[in-house]
């Protein structure tokens, strides 16, 4: 099973996240909720944005440990 590398930008934090092919390609996410909130701003549209980002890179970085884990034994 082959993985890929690949930029995730939050707040001028840059994560650099390795992606197994079974996890979905984030960036098609992030950029459907950044379309909803500009067809409508709100703020409150806006922290669930960064909230929905923030649990997303948490998940990612954990199925990354997960991952390289189970590569390593």
């Amino acid at each position: 099973m082959k993985g890929k590398a690949g930029w995730l930008v939050d707040n001028n934090r840059i994560f650099l996240v390795h992606q197994s092919s079974r996890l979905v390609n984030y960036r098609w996410i992030i950029n459907l909720f950044l379309f909803i909130y500009l067809l409508k701003p709100s703020f409150s549209k806006l922290i669930i944005f960064y909230i929905f980002i923030f649990i997303f890179q948490i998940s990612i970085l954990f199925f990354n440990n997960k991952f390289l884990k189970n590569k390593l034994k």
